[in-house]
């Protein structure tokens, strides 16, 4: 199977994911792709599309969302991933992509999701309450999340 996984990061987060995908998908064909601005990539020439971004203020990196929005041709099945700075996960941050997707007649396969290192600029009260957090929960994504990563990726073929 012809596979993207294409990824925005600011923090190497959505690349951990998207790499941990790579290697549980090593015996398709994966092209892994770190999405940059006026990045064009004709995504009707995979069977699969995977993509992947931090959560920056509920919303995905713009770079995935311009690459989406310049898209013609789109590919016969799609998923996405990204890691979020919060416990609760963000239900519509990939929202307006999935509608683009879905209107080009591409089928929604899943999301993945876990918590990623959180580089936000914090006041000093919020940056004690977020430490604190990292220090109980430690730094994601980890190798649980890693793992979690790799079984979904498989999921999808």
């Amino acid at each position: 199977m012809k596979i993207l996984i294409a990824y925005c990061t600011s923090s190497d987060n959505s690349e951990k994911l998207a790499r941990a995908m790579e290697s549980a998908l090593n015996q398709e064909d994966v092209d892994l792709i770190e999405v940059g601005y006026k990045t064009i990539i004709d995504l009707s020439s995979y069977e699969l599309t995977i993509l992947g971004s931090g959560i920056y203020l509920g919303h995905v990196c713009i770079q995935i969302i311009d690459m989406v929005r310049n898209s013609t041709n789109f590919p016969p099945k799609f998923a996405f991933f990204y890691s979020r700075q919060r416990k609760e996960p963000y239900p519509n941050a990939f929202k307006p992509i999935k509608e683009i997707f879905e209107s080009n007649g591409s089928e929604f396969l899943g999301e993945f999701n876990c918590l990623g290192e959180d580089f936000s600029p914090y006041t000093n009260e919020e940056f004690t309450d977020a430490q604190e957090n990292f220090e109980r929960q430690g730094f994601h994504p980890n190798k649980e999340d890693l793992k979690d990563a790799k079984v979904f990726a498989k999921s999808l073929i």
